[in-house]
């Protein structure tokens, strides 16, 4: 292969004679993808090639190959399945997975914010996949519209896409880091604070926060975190808070908590897991309200305006309070201490009598 072939250029390809290139599907940051035929007459399968910019850097081909160790290592059915990492006859590097139907979820967003029960069960889909990694000891590092596909079930059918840029995370508390220094390993607007100020020091946890932005992006047809350029948009997760859910869409004001806790710049703050965001998300999109840890009792940490979600226990009847004037009040203290001590003087008279 040519180090200077536009992608259409490979198309007819065939890749040790096993996958011949049948049409270009997309373009990424380190590879372009194609449809690909089997020589052996099984089905159709998406081929990832490296891009030739990147095909004699040693540290990026290791990278991009390890996508298929790290994606292998996630068993569930919302992460694309992968089956292979190859090398083409003249070295190039290639990725086989299995062949997807429908469209990346950006398609959708751009008709607009989604109706709350889809977003809803995109992000749940999502956290599900993303828990599934973590207990794995893969982060993703990359979540955002394009990495996320929909299937065509109601377009609800949620695929996670892309492990490339994602790190293992030993269980003793290292890391392997197989990021390139210098290489912007994430997408400005989406990436944790933490992601942006060093990737290395992003764990799991960075994968929720852009869960929760890309949960607002959904909902009300905004992005988080925006600006101009990719590092406005880096300074506006640094320094910036997302606008307060209520402002901008007052009818979501009960999720303002939710939001709150997940797109926390200090991150422990935030979701510690994907499970625990799960669960918030799924109680406030039911009860209108994230449940807090109960100590020897019913504690519940309410969102504004969650109160107008939630069904009303008739307290007891209330004893009118009725005003009195203060100079009715003190005609009666007069009257009062008259009475007594006319009392004390008829006892007084009993006992010298």
């Amino acid at each position: 292969m040519s180090g200077s072939e536009a992608p259409e250029a490979l198309v007819g390809a065939l890749l040790n004679r096993r996958y011949r290139l049948e049409a270009v599907l997309g373009e990424g940051g380190l590879g372009v993808v194609y449809r690909a035929v089997p020589e052996d007459g099984t089905p159709r399968v998406a081929v990832k090639v490296l891009k030739p910019e990147f095909r004699n850097d040693a540290e990026v081909v290791d990278r991009f190959l390890s996508e298929a160790t790290l994606a292998q290592r996630v068993e569930h059915p919302g992460v694309v399945r992968t089956l292979g990492a190859f090398r083409a006859e003249d070295g190039t590097p290639y990725l086989v997975s299995e062949l997807l139907t429908g469209h990346p979820l950006t398609v959708r967003m751009n008709r607009g914010p989604l109706p709350i029960d889809q977003a809803v069960r995109v992000t749940l889909a999502l956290l599900s996949a993303l828990e599934a990694a973590h207990q794995v000891g893969v982060v993703h590092r990359d979540l955002k519209p394009d990495n996320v596909f929909l299937e065509p079930d109601d377009e609800l059918g949620v695929r996670l896409l892309d492990f490339g840029i994602s790190r293992a995370v030993e269980a003793a508390g290292g890391s392997a880091r197989k990021t390139k220094t210098g290489m912007l390993l994430g997408t400005p607007g989406y990436m944790s604070p933490e992601q942006v100020r060093n990737s290395k020091d992003a764990d799991h946890r960075s994968d929720l926060f852009s869960a929760g932005v890309l949960f607002y992006e959904l909902i009300t047809g905004r992005r988080a975190f925006d600006g101009q350029t990719d590092y406005e948009r880096m300074m506006a997760v640094l320094f910036s808070d997302a606008e307060p859910i209520e402002r901008i869409a007052p009818h979501y004001a009960h999720w303002s908590a939710f939001f709150a806790k997940a797109l926390d710049r200090n991150v422990d703050n935030r979701f510690q897991s994907a499970a625990e965001m799960r669960e918030a998300l799924a109680n406030v999109a039911t009860h209108g309200r994230m449940a807090a840890p109960t100590f020897g009792g019913d504690n519940t940490a309410l969102s504004p305006a969650a109160a107008t979600h939630l069904p009303v226990e008739r307290a007891a009847p209330e004893v009118p309070v009725v005003a009195v004037p203060f100079r009715s009040l003190r005609l009666q203290w007069v009257v009062l201490v008259a009475l007594a001590a006319g009392v004390l003087g008829f006892l007084l008279g009993l006992l010298v009598g």
